[in-house]
């Protein structure tokens, strides 16, 4: 118990007090086992109705992260800093986040930890392996009655793969009615299958499962229980040649009437892009396409079919390579396909509305289209723009275009309406050839220009895009961000 502080704390009213307490740290989550920095601790010692305040408060222990620890002493203490939680968080619902961290407990998380507090746990955050994956997806169906949301990790030590009897996948009902869960994310590394589970996916709003690579046809499934129900999404996709047998097209199209935020992983799409054109998404706003193909470059008409019925609402479309982290270069040795200037104005009707448009390296956009751009008869709305171009000076001068143009339409006198918007962000990307030292100075020059608009542009930088890989720099090109 802390010693008596200042008189004057003591007339400071409880939800005067609560309100103080509450920007200072009293909203982020108690990190167990307790640091001497931790807020409850400090503040608790000011005086004793701040003490009283802070322990009796059970909304400011009910959200916990805990952290692994390195001696069976400290698991201990870790148990017994977690169980003084249990007991100041009252009856409230609980936030339990064990980060995504392998091993470090010195005990079992789920016997000791979430099976006994089922019933209360609003948010959980783990990674559980070995043995205690099938004691997890053992709780009885119904105990998580409050869940909410749950971001889980499976993985085994040892064996790559689980394999589990027919008799023990009946007895997985850990899924099972949960009437208030709508947010899951779910990293399966174990061989499971997503229908092992048995997630609600009805009743889903939110779905990542970006890390777990299906094929389509699981796929197809999912998103065919989730149809009504979710808003944002994240999956990864896995095609095969040939064409995946359980694929099969659909009598009708499946509309997804709720989706507003979607992003997908594609590896080796191009293998089997018959999947497109059974999607509908009326309410799509965002749409992120990852692509792995080492068989093909971009086609860009290939996603028509997808965007097509998202003309009036999509508002951000961003095309990327992957999987090298940090970096859009595309995959080597792919075989390389010219975008024509048919293909990509097609493409770009399509998407007439959006706001903000990210291309990839891999799709060329040709100086007749970048024209267009500059007077808005392409992408009137657009304001953000990330591309890879050779014609780099065209791009520049699009830009500044543009933006006098909106400009002297707005300084007009009497009413104005602006047949385009301004660009306010260009992220340029310019291939060593058109990069040299000379141009670098011409680029230079333009982006000077640009930030004189009024100050639509306000930032640049270049330099080169593979440098932070420990490549030379100048190896690939130059890259210019203009804000």
């Amino acid at each position: 118990m802390p010693a008596l502080g200042s008189q004057y704390s003591y007339i400071v009213p409880d939800n005067v007090l609560w309100c103080i307490l509450m920007f200072s740290g009293m909203n982020e989550p108690v990190r167990l086992p307790f640091q001497p920095e931790e807020p409850r601790h400090i503040l608790s010692q000011v005086s004793r109705q701040w003490w009283d305040v802070v322990q009796s408060t059970a909304s400011f222990w009910d959200h916990i992260y805990l952290t692994p620890v390195l001696s069976p002493q400290q698991s201990l203490t870790l148990l017994r800093h977690f169980f003084r939680c249990l007991l100041r968080s009252g009856n409230n619902a609980l936030s339990l986040n064990f980060g995504m961290i392998h091993g470090g407990w010195g005990f079992s998380i789920v016997n000791w930890i979430i099976g006994p507090n089922a019933e209360r746990i609003k948010s959980l955050t783990c990674l559980i392996y070995d043995q205690d994956i099938e004691t997890f997806l053992n709780i009885q169906e119904g105990r998580f009655r409050v869940l909410e949301a749950v971001d889980i990790a499976f993985m085994n030590t040892g064996t790559r793969l689980s394999s589990f009897t027919m008799e023990q996948w009946l007895n997985f009902t850990v899924f099972r009615s949960l009437p208030h869960i709508r947010q899951v994310t779910l990293h399966i590394l174990n061989g499971l299958h997503p229908f092992d589970l048995r997630v609600p996916w009805r009743q889903l709003t939110t779905l990542d499962m970006g890390t777990t690579a299906m094929p389509p046809d699981v796929f197809i499934k999912i998103i065919g229980e989730a149809r009504s129900s979710l808003r944002d999404a994240f999956f990864q996709i896995r095609f095969h040649k040939p064409a995946c047998p359980g694929l099969r097209l659909a009598p009708r199209k499946i509309t997804l009437k709720k989706l507003e935020i979607l992003h997908l992983r594609l590896v080796y799409p191009t293998q089997d892009p018959r999947l497109f054109a059974l999607l509908r998404f009326p309410k799509l706003r965002g749409l992120w396409i990852e692509m792995h193909d080492i068989f093909q470059d971009w086609d860009v008409e290939m996603y028509t079919d997808i965007l097509r019925h998202s003309t009036e609402s999509l508002q951000y479309l961003r095309l990327s390579d992957f999987p090298r982290q940090g970096s859009n270069v595309p995959p080597p040795n792919r075989r390389h396909r010219d975008t024509s200037y048919h293909e990509l104005e097609r493409f770009l009707r399509v998407i007439r509305n959006i706001n903000i448009l990210h291309l990839p390296l891999g799709v060329h956009v040709p100086a007749r289209t970048i024209e267009k751009l500059a007077t808005g008869e392409l992408l009137p709305r657009l304001t953000a723009l990330a591309l890879g171009s050779i014609h780099g000076k065209d791009v520049l001068s699009t830009v500044k275009r543009r933006n006098e143009r909106v400009l002297s339409h707005s300084l007009a006198p009497g009413p104005s309406s602006s047949i385009c918007t301004s660009l306010s962000f260009l992220y340029l990307v310019i291939p060593r050839s058109s990069c040299g030292p000379e141009e670098k100075r011409d680029f230079d020059k333009e982006v000077e220009v640009l930030r004189s608009l009024g100050g639509h542009l306000s930032h640049r930088t270049y330099g080169c895009p593979s440098a932070q890989n420990g490549e030379r720099e100048g190896s690939k090109g130059c890259t210019y961000t203009v804000e």
